[in-house]
Parts: C-alpha cells; structure tokens; sequence
C-alpha cells in the first residue's frame, strides 16, 4: 500500500502513514464529500424540470382556447367589462406560461451545465410552450387587425356597388 500523499509504501495496519503521518483509510469527510457529489448528480434526473414544460404547454393549449373564445365574442355583442377581463385572464395565462416555459429551459441548461442527464423532454415543452405563447400574443393581435381590414374592404365593396351579406 501506498502514501495517498507523500507517495511512500508502508505496511502500517492501522492506515496511517509513518512518513507524513495522514490516514490513508477514507475518513467521514471523505464519505460525505463523495454523498454531496452523488446527491448533486441524482438531482439531475431525466425528468428534471418536466412539470414546468409540461405546465408551460398546457397553459398556452389553454391560452389559444381563451383566445379563440374571445374571436367568437368579437362578432356578438358583450359586455365591455366581460371582454376586458376575458383579455386580462388571457395576458396573465400567457405571460405565466412563457415563464414556466423559460424555466424550464434554464432546467435544461442547468442539468448540462453540471453533467446531469440531459431532460430533452423538458427542454422540448419549454421550447413548445414558449413557442405557442408567442404564437397566441401574435393571433391576438393579427386576428382582430384581419377582421378589421375584412369590414373596410366590405364596405369599400358596398360603396362600389357590390353587395356582400354576411
């Protein structure tokens, strides 16, 4: 056997080194320097982060539902108040999810970052979940740009002597 740290063989059964005079058996403090590195790896799991990605998807499956409900409320009368809060509850959903959707990316990184396993589930619903975000803050303010563009150019059409019912 072999000095760990002065390099020098010894045959002491108690472990210690006559030289240097260190253990050379594993001591507590080795055992739990070698518990926290296998506790900071286990951590690190393939499913790491996967509620907020899951979470994020689900938010923004949710927020394009609330947007799609508001576009049929577009052509029948409501509620001013109704309308606004309906607005609100969709801001505050998409905003959520875009959150959790980040979040979880970071998860990803972070799993990388300290050579866990690489949750690519996580990472694909935090990009999907940002992604549908993104796409439902456009539609919002696409879909009632397009409605608007369709009424002025069916009243253009009537001016013109073209009759479009609808």
């Amino acid at each position: 056997m072999y000095c760990k740290y002065c390099g020098k063989p010894t045959d002491n059964p108690e472990a210690i080194c006559e030289d240097c005079a260190k253990q050379l058996t594993n001591t507590d403090n080795d055992n739990q320097q070698k518990s926290t590195v296998e506790n900071k790896e286990s951590k690190y799991t393939r499913m790491y982060g996967f509620g907020l990605g899951l979470a994020s998807v689900i938010l923004s499956v949710v927020d394009l539902i609330i947007l799609s409900t508001m576009m049929v409320f577009y052509w029948v009368p409501i509620s001013k108040v109704g309308f606004y809060v309906g607005l609100a509850i969709f801001i505050i959903i998409g905003i959520l999810s875009m959150v959790f959707g980040f979040i979880s990316i970071g998860k990803f990184k972070e799993a990388r970052r300290n050579n866990g396993k690489k949750p690519i589930a996580t990472l694909i619903l935090g990009i999907s979940g940002v992604s549908l975000s993104v796409l439902s803050f456009f539609l919002a303010v696409l879909i009632p740009v397009y409605f608007k563009a369709l009424e002025y150019f069916i009243d253009y059409l009537d001016q013109g002597g073209i009759h479009i019912y609808y």
